[in-house]
C-alpha cells in the first residue's frame, strides 16, 4: 500500500494528538507578553510601532470582525493609519487569552476588548470580539503572521458607551 497520498493528512492528525505538556508552557508565556506588547502599541496609536509587530511579508494577514482583508504590510499599515486618524484608542486588552507555541510557531485566542473615542463626535465606544493570531518568531522575536476578529455570538461588536 502507497501511503505517500496520506502523509499529509497523518502529520495534520499527529500534530492534533500531541500531549499539551508537549506545548512549551513556559516558552508560550513569551508570546504572551508579545500580545500584551501588541495592545500597548495599539494605545500608543504609533502606526510604526505596531507595524513593526506583523510578519514582513507578503502573507501577513489581518482579518477584520466585519471580514474586510488586508494582505502584507502596506495594507495593514494603510488600515491602521486610517483607524488612528478616526478613533483614539484608550485601552486595549485580552480576556481569557489562550496562547499554545511549538517551536518557532505559536497561536492564540481570547476576547480582545477595546475603549475607543470617536475623533470626529468625540462618542465613547467599546469593542469586544474573539482574537485570533498566528504568531511566527523572527529574528529579534514574534511576529504577527495572522490576525482574525470575529464577532461573539450573543454580544454585541461595538456599544455606544454612555457616560
Amino acid at each position: 500500500m502507497n501511503l505517500r497520498p496520506w502523509i499529509p493528512i497523518l502529520a495534520l492528525g499527529l500534530l492534533g494528538a500531541v500531549p499539551q505538556q508537549d506545548v512549551e508552557p513556559r516558552a508560550a508565556e513569551d508570546a504572551r507578553a508579545f500580545l500584551t506588547s501588541w495592545c500597548r502599541a495599539i494605545e500608543s496609536e504609533d502606526v510604526d510601532r505596531v507595524i513593526h509587530l506583523y510578519e514582513g511579508s507578503p502573507e501577513a494577514l489581518v482579518i477584520s470582525s466585519l471580514g474586510a482583508e488586508y494582505r502584507g504590510p502596506r495594507d495593514i499599515r494603510s488600515m491602521y493609519v486610517q483607524a488612528c486618524q478616526e478613533v483614539d484608542f484608550l485601552e486595549v486588552r485580552f480576556e481569557g487569552l489562550e496562547v499554545r507555541r511549538r517551536g518557532s510557531v505559536a497561536w492564540a485566542t481570547g476576547k480582545l476588548h477595546a475603549k475607543s473615542q470617536l475623533r470626529a463626535d468625540e462618542t465613547r465606544w467599546k469593542l469586544a470580539v474573539r482574537a485570533t493570531f498566528v504568531l511566527v518568531r523572527e529574528g529579534d522575536g514574534w511576529r504577527i503572521s495572522l490576525e482574525h476578529a470575529s464577532v461573539i455570538p450573543g454580544t454585541d461588536r461595538v456599544q455606544k458607551v454612555v457616560d
